[in-house]
């Protein structure tokens, strides 16, 4: 199986809609990040508290590959009246992605000459996890430095393909995370890279799988933490997940290999766990993917925690 191009398919999507005038995208400098903040300009007049949203972008892109996602969410969550929420989705580049690329050759895949394919990709998902993580800390100091009536009070996460990766990691790693939409991720980290190593025809030892590279991915990944447990050792209890896969065409993520964790992730008595599988899409972002996720991320924020999951 061929490693390369494995940025998902996505269509231009040109939708008019004079709403979307309404959307106010605010850039920030924030330890070095260019972050972009998207919320809907009456927020700015309102006193509702805040929930952050940070929405993730794929390998080979940039956080603009997201940005109609965003302003979907955002204007979804606006018409939502009962919403508890003003929504703010926070996009940036990757480690090693857009602005930040220092080097091509680091994102490639092991058929395009990058012998260390997979440790390279990994560094990426720790590395835009601890971004995350840091900008959690920071950006009230930011997004609030003259409202201070005003509180963040919930934060969540989505991301695609190699931001998927990342919402992964993030939901087992970073407990002030509620929610997320994971789309053609795979929580298995070393089961995807090792799959897709020995179909690929390539060897399972350094520099391709080296063994202190798969060490650290059961130290630092989703894999080794008690996601089955029905209790609050188990980082997923009482979350709401949303999990968007392809169908037998995403031969790069392929469902099967996130199939025995996701069926087996408790998300406890007050949690949700959506599962879409799109039978007939490869691995790709179309249009309802992007639907679903901007509605669940919209929903999220107007459901009291006893309600069931998002249709």
């Amino acid at each position: 199986m061929s490693t390369a191009g494995t940025a998902p398919k996505i269509n231009a999507i040109i939708e008019v809609n004079p709403e979307l005038m309404n959307i106010i995208k605010q850039e920030f400098l924030i330890s070095g990040l260019k972050v972009y903040a998207y919320s809907h300009k009456s927020s700015l007049a309102s006193d509702k508290p805040i929930q952050v949203h940070f929405m993730l972008h794929w390998r080979l892109a940039n956080c603009a590959a997201v940005d109609s996602a965003a302003r979907k969410a955002v204007l979804l969550a606006q018409a939502m009246k009962d919403r508890e929420h003003d929504l703010v989705v926070i996009v940036f580049d990757h480690r090693n992605h857009g602005v930040r690329q220092v080097e091509l050759r680091a994102n490639q895949s092991w058929d395009e000459g990058n012998p260390t394919h997979a440790p390279d990709m990994y560094s990426i998902v720790l590395g835009s996890a601890h971004d995350v993580s840091m900008l959690i800390d920071l950006l009230p100091c930011y997004l609030l430095p003259h409202t201070l009536n005003r509180q963040i009070v919930d934060w969540g996460v989505s991301g695609v393909s190699l931001g998927g990766h990342t919402a992964w990691v993030l939901m087992a790693r970073e407990p002030r995370l509620s929610h997320a939409v994971i789309v053609i991720g795979c929580p298995s980290y070393s089961k995807l890279v090792t799959d897709r190593c020995i179909s690929s025809g390539y060897p399972q030892v350094a520099p391709y799988l080296p063994q202190s590279f798969l060490d650290l991915v059961q130290r630092t990944s989703a894999e080794n933490v008690p996601y089955t447990k029905n209790d609050k050792s188990n980082p997923f209890y009482n979350k709401k997940l949303m999990i968007i896969v392809g169908g037998e065409k995403d031969v790069l993520v392929p469902w099967k290999e996130s199939r025995e964790y996701v069926m087996g992730l408790n998300v406890g008595p007050k949690g949700i766990k959506k599962v879409h599988i799109h039978q007939e899409a490869g691995h790709e972002f179309n249009k309802e993917m992007i639907d679903e996720t901007a509605s669940f991320i919209a929903s999220y924020g107007a459901l009291p925690e006893n309600l069931p999951a998002v249709n």
